[in-house]
């Protein structure tokens, strides 16, 4: 992680709704139905499962967030007090109706198989939806 003024930050709450809820750079997108924490093991075990089933295909993944909040943890079997724990993990907060990932180059059916095998790695409820295309003409 790049070097902050801060270490520790305080804790905040994944709900509310997204203001980053349309598909911006894919076809496909995997969009939160609930406000949740998103590890950093979670988030690369998530992209190497889309990324694994799509390659072949000629897809490209668009991974639209970043483990960047430190989540701090004091020790087992220590006492209250004594300041804040260290930190234990990176994660970011997902809030309700986000996209997450979207993926661009591949047919329908393949799109939809990633997304249904990430939807075991990601630990809420998960949705797919597809960018509709307008004609100006």
């Amino acid at each position: 992680m790049p070097a902050k003024k801060f270490r520790k930050c305080q804790k905040i709450i994944s709900s509310g709704v997204s203001t980053s809820t349309s598909i911006s750079f894919g076809s496909y997108g995997l969009v939160a139905l609930d406000g949740f924490r998103f590890s950093e093991k979670a988030l690369e075990a998530t992209r190497k499962v889309i990324t694994r089933y799509i390659k072949p295909h000629g897809g490209v993944l668009y991974v639209k967030m970043m483990h960047k909040m430190p989540r701090t943890e004091k020790p087992l079997s220590v006492r209250m007090g004594s300041g804040k724990g260290a930190v234990s993990e990176y994660v970011y907060n997902v809030k309700k109706f986000m996209v997450m990932f979207e993926i661009d180059g591949i047919p329908d059916n393949i799109a939809q198989k990633a997304f249904l095998m990430a939807f075991s790695k990601i630990p809420a409820k998960c949705t797919i939806v597809k960018k509709k295309f307008i004609n100006n003409n």
